[in-house]
């Protein structure tokens, strides 16, 4: 087949279709919206959307507002000041400030637009001029001013207050004209606002009794069309000349109300009459002529996309051309996308292919009713019915594929074999069966003629493929018993991408043969983030000018791009699952058709446009899509019918940048919208604690393409999240500090919301957390610390004032008592010891006195020594290191050299500067002179060494050695004088050891450390 200009067959019961003028009926599809879709009444009075694209619809028990997605109510509550002034809602209006008025049988409410609550102007409130003012109409002139018409006034709102304008005797209605004048119509009188004193200039009297005004309405033309009660639909021109009157036939079953015209609305050059008897359209661009309307609708039960009800209570046109007409069945809305397609063919069955020549279209049809031809501009050209009579098995049969080979013969696959059929000589040239041919069996889904090889391919109905060679009139079959490649028999189509590959599409994936390398290969799934994905049924392939091949699946779009299939599905992006279509158009923008949608990938922008029932259009269930190669016009073939369509009006409003708005802010559940003119936040600053926000906001969406996506950023220069179709933020726990958030909503991820949605707001912290109470923190720790160290400082230096005086007092004792010992005591004992001499020497012929005086003289002159040691160690002069050691090396000699035992010493030289306590002295000195003494009179020693040394740099060794008798010592210590010496070095915190053996002499150690 034709790759340019081959449409991608599609698998689903296709059918033919016949050429017939545009209905116009086929422009005013309507969506129905009822209680079941959420409206409070179905009893619908009026509608408006607002400036910034939301509906609000209002009823006899309540208004609404639609943003596309869901309805908000807005009602009467008694014990409500805040609710709206009544539950019957007469019209609806939007000041220049962006607030919404709503005129009731009960007075007038102010609605705020984001937490809808009211300001009513009702009997008894507000004001006085709207006592006993019911049936209360509104409307807003082209400078956004509000007008209101009662039973009794005309109001003007100014400064946010009503002022009487003019009385009326009874209600009517008012709308405004194209030079911003105020039209009124009341019983029998219309009238025309103003002249500078304010008044109302009537323009014109009938009979009251004649007519009853309803509404009225300028047209751009400037002619002004009437409704009545009882007279019909009248028109007078600019001038108020050239009447027309219109009462269409009256309903014998109900005459009064047949001639009801309740609401009138234009567009561009149409104007929309609604009645009791069904919606009237005229096409003002030339003479008008009341009695033929250029369209009529009314309420059919059999109309599944028609009006609901046939009396029509208002008609409301929007900015984007959308129709929306309120009746007693509900709400009716025509989409301006449903007007952007229009059905141009329709017939008795379903398009099975479509084949594009240099010539124009071949379409083919199920149910025998044969094969189609048009021309490049789609004008049916020529119809075959059926083959020849002769060939009785063939006629009438489902036709399912059609391709040309290069003599320009056509071949056709039907459901009872192939046909081979000359279009030059228009005749029959042969059939081929499983039972003439060896065709693998009659059910055939395609036809594809392999030129190069002079073959034709059939896909045959669960037997495979079967490939017949024209010059020899064989059949070969390729199935899954003969081939590894086919995992499938049941083959639904062909596509020859006319660059040497035939891709094959199966009900379990898709195949691809090279028919230059003779290579076959095929895919059944794809690998995806979490499983592999399944092809399944193929529905159509499509190779495109950039080289990627695009499938369409039963279960979503498969991209074949550098050697790699990739998968996408609903999951990310795809209005449905189901691709039924593909085609390319000449500016390489991709469409895809869907069972309920159609989508447009644009390549330029690379954003994505979908027309879809979702988004308020009404579609036929799509079986195929194509595109024309002449005027690259898209076709859309579903519902027995071909449809245009707009493709250029889709893209383009799919590239607009929506906006957005918020709907509700809330601090730890509780609500802090807007409550004043503002529609934002209320109150900015929060406590700490009020730190769970939760944001919630919305883009109307009536009826546009794309499906809305948001996204939110916080702080300028933040990272903007992911896009998602969650319309609320939860931000649970937010630290104290300054928040701007940013919000976006875009269609197709390129074009987003020109203005975001920014709400700011401040979350104190707590005041142990705040600057200033950090630094009054600081300046008490620091004051505290000051007046610590300060205190502290004050009493070490007390107590080591203190301590000095203690010294010093004591230092003072021991020198006065070292003074008293050495004078008193000492020069006593010294005496003593002096007169025993004496005595020793007169006596000489006693030996037991002189023996007794000796000893005397030893214990005074031992004393004596005790003394002096005693003296030595209290005197606070001997508390250096070096005074110790020196002493002790004095002691020791003298103590030997009076005992005539032979001395020696080996002292290291230590310079170490330290005072040394006085216990400390006392008890090494005590140890020392307790070893100097056991070495004499225990150990009969005649020669003892005393050696002081470091061991190292901060610990005193003091050793006694002595040749003397020695002992044998075995881990502990026997005598009294051993125990007590090792005692006197515990308390001191130093160690005592001994080293001895009988014989050969004592070792005394002294440790210390210094």
């Amino acid at each position: 087949m034709n790759a340019v200009y081959l449409f991608i067959k599609a698998i689903v019961l296709l059918s033919s279709f016949y050429i017939c003028s545009s209905s116009v009926s086929a422009q005013y599809v309507f969506n129905a919206y009822t209680r079941d879709d959420g409206l409070i009444s179905n009893e619908v009075t009026c509608t408006y959307r607002d400036s910034r694209g939301f509906l609000w619809i209002g009823s006899k028990e309540g208004l609404q507002v639609y943003n596309g997605k869901y309805f908000r109510n807005i009602r009467h509550h008694l014990l409500d000041s805040t609710s709206l002034s009544s539950d019957w809602v007469m019209s609806i209006a939007e000041d220049s400030r962006g607030f919404i008025w709503v005129g009731t049988d009960k007075g007038i409410s102010k609605i705020h637009p984001g937490h809808l609550r009211c300001t009513r102007y009702a009997p008894g409130k507000k004001m006085s001029s709207l006592v006993n003012s019911f049936y209360s109409k509104v409307t807003a002139d082209h400078h956004g001013t509000i007008w209101a018409l009662t039973s009794n006034y005309l109001l003007c709102l100014k400064k946010d207050s009503f002022v009487i304008i003019d009385q009326v005797d009874r209600p009517g209605h008012l709308s405004i004209g194209n030079n911003n004048q105020l039209l009124i119509a009341i019983r029998g009188s219309l009238f025309v606002k103003k002249n500078e004193a304010g008044l109302l200039e009537e323009y014109r009297k009938e009979d009251k009794d004649k007519f009853v005004y309803t509404t009225l309405y300028q047209d751009v033309k400037g002619n002004y069309w009437i409704g009545t009660w009882a007279g019909g639909l009248l028109m007078y021109n600019s001038n108020w000349t050239n009447a027309q009157q219109f009462k269409w036939d009256q309903d014998p079953s109900n005459p009064s109300a047949t001639n009801i015209v309740l609401s009138i609305s234009g567009n561009k050059n149409e104007v929309y009459v609604g009645t009791s008897n069904g919606l009237y359209m005229y096409k003002i661009d030339g003479a008008i002529d009341l009695a033929n309307p250029t369209v009529r609708l009314q309420y059919k039960p059999e109309e599944r996309y028609g009006l609901s009800s046939s009396w029509i209570n208002h008609i409301a046109i929007d900015q984007k051309e959308n129709i929306w007409v309120a009746n007693t069945g509900g709400l009716n809305a025509s989409m301006s996308l449903n007007r952007e397609y229009n059905e141009m063919a329709s017939g008795t069955g379903l398009t099975t292919d479509l084949l594009w020549t240099n010539d124009g279209l071949i379409s083919s049809s199920w149910y025998g009713k044969g094969v189609y031809f048009f021309d490049r501009k789609m004008n049916l050209v020529k119809t075959i019915p059926y083959f020849p009579e002769s060939k009785k098995e063939l006629n009438n049969s489902q036709i399912s594929g059609l391709d040309l080979d290069d003599q320009g013969n056509l071949w056709v696959a039907t459901f009872n074999g192939l046909v081979e059929y000359d279009l030059n000589r228009q005749r029959t040239l042969a059939y081929y069966t499983k039972e003439n041919n060896g065709f693998a069996t009659n059910r055939l889904n395609d036809v594809w003629v392999n030129k190069s090889e002079q073959e034709v391919w059939t896909a045959n109905y669960d037997a495979g493929i079967t490939r017949y060679d024209l010059l020899t009139g064989k059949a070969t079959h390729v199935n899954k018993e003969n081939s590894s490649f086919i995992v499938h028999d049941l083959i639904w189509s062909f596509y020859d991408d006319q660059a040497g590959a035939l891709w094959i599409l199966t009900n379990a994936g898709v195949i691809r043969y090279n028919y230059f390398t003779k290579e076959w290969r095929y895919w059944t799934e794809v690998a995806s983030d979490t499983i592999p994905v399944k092809m399944g049924r193929a529905n159509v392939i499509l190779k495109d000018s950039r080289g990627i091949v695009w499938l369409g699946t039963e279960n979503g779009l498969f991209i074949y791009l550098n050697q790699q299939w990739f998968f996408k599905g609903i999951e990310n992006g795809l209005p449905e699952r189901s691709v039924n279509g593909i085609v390319e158009d000449k500016k390489g923008n991709i469409w895809m058709g869907f069972p309920h949608s159609i989508a447009g990938f644009n390549s330029g922008t690379l954003s994505t446009s979908i027309l879809s029932t979702n988004n308020g259009v009404v579609l036929p269930t799509i079986d195929l899509i194509s595109i024309n190669p002449w005027s690259d016009q898209l076709y859309m073939i579903g519902n027995h019918s071909i449809y245009t369509i707009n493709k250029e009006y889709i893209l383009a409003s799919h590239t607009e940048s929506p906006s957005i708005y918020l709907e509700e802010f809330l601090i730890n559940g509780k609500s802090y919208y807007s409550m004043n003119d503002s529609f934002g936040i209320e109150k900015k600053n929060f406590r700490y604690n009020e730190n769970n926000v939760e944001i919630g906001f919305i883009t109307p969406n009536l009826g546009e393409t794309g499906k809305l996506m948001y996204s939110y950023r916080i702080g300028n220069g933040g990272t903007w999240s992911a896009s998602n179709e969650n319309n609320r933020i939860i931000l649970p726990q937010l630290s104290p500090g300054s928040y701007q958030i940013e919000i976006r909503a875009t269609k197709d991820g390129l074009h987003w919301s020109k203005e975001p949605l920014r709400i700011s707001f401040v979350i104190r912290s707590p005041f142990w957390a705040t600057w200033w109470f950090r630094l009054l923190l600081l300046l008490v720790i620091l004051t505290g610390m000051v007046l610590l160290v300060r205190f502290v400082s004050t009493r070490n230096l007390k107590l080591k004032i203190l301590q000095l005086e203690k010294d010093q007092a004591i230092e003072k004792e021991r020198s006065r008592l070292a003074g008293d010992m050495h004078d008193d005591l000492g020069s006593g004992l010294t005496k003593i010891s002096i007169l025993s001499e004496v005595v020793k020497k007169k006596i000489h012929n006693d030996e037991k006195v002189e023996t007794y005086l000796e000893n005397i003289s030893d214990s005074s002159r031992e004393l004596v020594q005790n003394l002096n040691n005693i003296i030595w160690s209290l005197n606070p002069g001997n508390d250096q290191l070096q005074a110790l050691l020196a002493y002790i090396r004095e002691y020791a000699a003298q103590f030997t050299e009076s005992c005539q035992v032979m001395f020696e010493t080996e002292i290291q030289p230590i310079y170490i500067d330290k005072e040394v306590a006085e216990q400390v002295r006392r008890n090494i000195f005590l140890v020392t002179k307790e070893a100097l003494n056991n070495a004499v009179k225990h150990g009969k020693a005649e020669r003892i060494i005393l050696r002081i040394e470091l061991i190292d740099p901060s610990k005193l060794r003091i050793t006694i050695i002595d040749n003397g008798k020695g002992m044998d010592v075995k881990g502990q210590f026997g005598g009294n004088g051993l125990k007590n010496m090792e005692k006197r070095m515990k308390e001191i915190g130093g160690s005592f050891s001994l080293e001895s053996q009988p014989g050969k002499g004592t070792s005394v150690f002294l440790e210390y450390n210094i």
